[in-house]
């Protein structure tokens, strides 16, 4: 979720980002609670895996926050059979603000209508030693399925936060995805356009991708190709340009 390096020098610093109200405290707090509520629900309500991932560049609506460098990623999902539903993430970036790594917690609700399917929540983005590097969003997401192909919508919006220099940050994504009937490959297409302080030095971006994946049980492989249209006078560190993410996850 960090901005890139070169906005550093060009006043679109990441470290003037904060978790607002939504503190490592109070994300504690939560996972207690939902501890809680499991002990008086029967095991079969709720649903945990995890996830182990290596990429080859850990990327971001575009961008590269990994420096175009390998990356380690992981998480823990809880989901319960409402459709509610907890999630850890965590990714080792490139150092920025002191800041090693990213943990993102994520609180939300899915839920399917037929062949349509929703989704709401919101997540907090944390930056373990970083100074005033964290932030919070809220998103939603709009998708339909048909046969093996889902068609979705999203948008993540970043409210004012007292680090973020009086701005806020919005982002809109669709994005086609699609099985390969009689194959363990999907393929799929995204695009995305930011406009806002996480945007970089005009404010405003757009980026797009392709996808293609190989799946077996409980293993993933992918490959993925990412862009954006961000000029190369603002993009001195080259994290912005056109890349090629290989991938490789293990879900238990």
């Amino acid at each position: 979720m960090l901005v890139y390096d070169i906005f550093t020098k060009v006043g679109y610093r990441a470290d003037m980002r904060k978790t607002c109200n939504l503190t490592p405290l109070a994300i504690a707090a939560a996972m207690q609670a939902s501890a809680a509520f499991a002990s008086d629900e029967s095991p079969a309500s709720f649903d945990l895996s995890a996830t182990v991932t290596a990429v080859s560049d850990y990327r971001y609506r575009g961008v590269s926050l990994s420096d175009r460098d390998p990356a380690l990623q992981a998480s823990v999902d809880l989901e319960h059979q409402s459709g509610v539903y907890a999630s850890l993430w965590a990714s080792s970036i490139a150092e920025t603000g002191g800041a090693h790594a990213e943990v993102d917690a994520t609180l939300g609700y899915q839920r399917e209508f037929g062949l349509i399917d929703v989704e709401v929540g919101a997540v907090a983005y944390l930056y373990p030693d970083g100074a005033n590097l964290s932030s919070y969003e809220l998103f939603s997401k709009v998708g339909a399925s048909f046969g093996p192909a889902r068609i979705g919508v999203g948008a993540a919006y970043a409210p004012q936060q007292p680090h973020l220099g009086g701005d806020d940050n919005l982002y809109l994504s669709g994005e086609i995805r699609s099985a390969l009937p009689g194959t363990p490959f999907s393929i799929g297409a995204s695009i995305g356009h930011e406009g806002g302080v996480f945007a970089g030095a005009t404010g405003r971006k757009w980026d797009w991708g392709l996808s293609a994946d190989w799946s077996k049980g409980p293993y993933t492989i992918g490959i993925a190709y990412a862009d954006t249209d961000v000029r190369r006078a603002f993009d001195a560190t080259r994290n912005a340009r056109a890349g090629v993410v290989i991938s490789a996850s293990l879900t238990f």
